[in-house]
């Protein structure tokens, strides 16, 4: 058994509810917000009841499993572009680091 990191899961749900930028052209191809919940409902049931670990392979199954060409899109564009996938991740870890330190919380 291994217990995954999931900084890459939090990073594509960054990206999945970041506001929708209406002058980017990247705008037709926005999730529609509705899909964001059973998103992360596939990702759950994948790991905790199939079995099938949040990598990039996983995130991927989770996604093709709702039907949308949009979700899937976007994720692997988010997958082809390391940089922007670098900078979520690290936005993603600075926001989980802010909660835990307003809690008192500095380590596990």
């Amino acid at each position: 058994d291994r217990t995954p990191n999931t900084l890459l899961f939090h990073a594509v749900m960054n990206m999945l509810q970041q506001p929708h930028d209406d002058d980017n052209d990247d705008d037709k191809k926005n999730v529609p917000l509705s899909f964001v919940t059973p998103f992360q409902e596939a990702v759950f049931e994948g790991y905790f009841t199939n079995g099938v670990f949040p990598d990039k392979a996983g995130i991927m199954i989770a996604a093709k499993s709702l039907g949308n060409v949009v979700i899937v899109e976007k994720i692997q564009d988010l997958f082809d572009d390391e940089k922007r996938l670098e900078r979520l991740k690290e936005e993603s870890f600075r926001e989980a680091r802010e909660a835990l330190s307003k809690k008192g919380i500095s380590g596990v």
